[in-house]
């Protein structure tokens, strides 16, 4: 357990109060109706008994320890005790992991990515420290085969967008670092010479500089950041990796498994639960990868084309090109589930919404379902800010309602709510009865009679516009502090996790603010958490 100096008071807040989406609510307060689609929701006893399951379905954790061992000495780095440790744990068969995954977002991207690799952590030692039968070792899988450039390559710090500029293409993982000094260069002009986190950039220079590749430069990172809580991390862009899915990629290419399984779970969860289809499944959901290129594959005849090449082959030549074979949405939660000895799987409502739709697939290639576990949410605010929140006359709940919401309400506290509401009743009701009086002279008169009321209704809405512009010139530095305020936890009005790069609260904080967002985050918890910062 780590001790830091930085004093935090973790406030908890509904999810039902938040911007997350439909779905997203009716997972985290575990909707009966979604059960269906699951092995079980979340806890401990549901782990556990996943873990006896797993147990029916042995993999070969010899291969699987040698491959991470050999990860770490490719990327030159020396794992800390905790890693050595759960890698070497992973060869008892009483051993199992939780994984948790992203793309490889430029610096760690917004703060889920934290958040996220946290939750998993806190959930292994959760487990761990409750009982005895199993280990539970957390890990973390790198995306860095999609070449999605575009989603990775912006980070947001105190406002600003940082870009990596590069016209690379294929595998994110695969790329050089050709600008990366750039990045790191704009970043410590941005945080300037007072920043606490001038150190951690300077490791990461040293990081860019070590590093062949994009991807190894990401191991790095996460592994600095994260190692001293044991987390192992894991690349499956290697051959021996993709040896190892052979029968995987065979029963794809060769049985259309996945189109045949998934698109009916979709179809049935949409008649059930009125839920959208998440991820497009295709025939052959794998794509053929090398340098510069990942695209994929379709079947014509005997053989396989990928696209935008002028490469083909056959059946008979799968097991020699499995290097170039690299899994897309629908098959990567596969992959992971067969090479490791994993439970759970954590991650954000928006990934759990796909894997929910991969109940029957997994059935289909006879590998065990897991659990599915809902990140931590959480938001980070100074306890000075909320101070001044909170003597404007607001509560943390409002932090998340929408602008105009906060600004009428707060106006209403000064008691000077400007509504033209009854006015507007009243002269509705007149009017009736006057077109009442004329239809009853002549009934053409009655549309005209309307047609004034229109008007005057129509003016008086505009005059309550006028008076309440005017209310809030009065109130205008009152006002701009609230829309700051609130901007901070809701910048350009997303939840600030979806957001904000840690960077902008390392900087005043130093490193050890992820030991206290580590030390306030509780696994398994359905609540939003809003971290309140001395």
């Amino acid at each position: 357990m780590h001790n830091p100096t930085v004093s935090c008071t973790p406030i908890k807040i509904d999810i039902n109060q938040l911007p997350f989406s439909e779905r997203d609510k009716a997972y985290l307060n575990q909707d009966e109706r979604i059960k269906p689609y699951l092995t079980d929701f979340p806890s401990a006893e549901s782990i556990i008994n996943q873990a006896k399951i797993k147990e029916k379905h042995p993999v070969d954790r010899q291969l699987l320890t040698q491959i991470i061992q050999q990860q770490y000495h490719n990327a030159n780095i020396q794992p800390s005790q905790d890693v050595s440790e759960n890698i070497k744990a992973l060869e008892d068969v009483k051993t199992f992991t939780i994984i948790t995954a992203h793309q490889p977002s430029l610096l760690t991207g917004p703060l889920y990515y934290i958040f996220k690799i946290l939750s998993c952590i806190n959930t292994c030692q959760h487990l761990n420290s409750h009982q005895d039968e199993y280990q539970f070792v957390p890990v973390f899988v790198s995306g860095g085969e999609d070449h999605d450039f575009d989603e990775i390559a912006t980070l947001n710090l105190f406002g600003k967008s940082v870009t990596w500029k590069s016209e690379q293409t294929g595998s994110v993982g695969r790329m050089s670092l050709d600008g990366i000094d750039e990045v790191l260069a704009e970043i410590t002009e941005i945080l300037g010479p007072r920043s606490q986190a001038l150190d951690l950039i300077s490791e990461f220079e040293g990081f860019a500089k070590q590093s062949k590749t994009y991807g190894e430069f990401q191991f790095k990172i996460v592994n600095h950041l994260f190692g001293k809580y044991g987390l192992v991390c894991f690349s499956s862009d290697s051959p021996v990796v993709k040896d190892s899915l052979l029968p995987l990629f065979q029963k794809e290419l060769e049985g259309s498994i996945s189109s045949d399984t998934v698109i009916p779970q979709q179809e049935k969860i949409k008649s059930d639960l009125g839920y959208d289809a998440q991820a497009y499944v295709r025939p052959i959901n794998l794509f053929y990868l090398s340098d510069g290129m990942r695209e994929r594959i379709e079947q014509n005849g005997d053989e396989y084309h990928v696209l935008n090449s002028g490469i083909t082959f056959k059946n008979t030549d799968i097991p020699d090109i499995t290097y170039h074979l690299s899994p897309n949405v629908v098959m990567r939660p596969l992959t992971q589930e067969y090479l490791f000895p994993n439970v759970a799987y954590l991650g954000g409502g928006g990934e759990l919404a796909y894997w929910i739709e991969r109940k029957t697939q997994f059935e289909a290639f006879g590998i065990p379902y897991p659990i599915l576990i809902r990140r931590n949410s959480a938001g980070i605010m100074r306890s000075k800010d909320l101070q001044k929140w909170e003597a404007l006359g607001f509560t943390t709940d409002h932090l998340f309602d929408e602008e105009h919401l906060v600004t009428d309400l707060f106006i209403a506290n000064q008691r000077e709510e400007i509504s033209l509401e009854e006015e507007r009743k009243s002269i509705s009701e007149s009017y009736q009865a006057i077109a009442l009086k004329a239809a009853n002279i002549n009934p053409s008169l009655e549309k005209a009679v309307y047609a004034i009321a229109a008007k005057e209704t129509k003016q008086l809405e505009q005059l309550e516009s006028r008076l309440k512009r005017e209310v809030k010139k009065q109130y205008e530095n009152d006002l701009s502090k609230i829309a700051k305020l609130q901007s901070q936890v809701t910048p350009n009005n997303k939840l600030q996790e979806r957001h904000e790069n840690i960077l902008t609260y390392l900087s005043k904080y130093g490193t050890e603010l992820i030991d206290v967002i580590k030390n306030n985050l509780d696994p398994l918890e359905d609540k939003f958490t809003l971290l309140i910062l001395d």
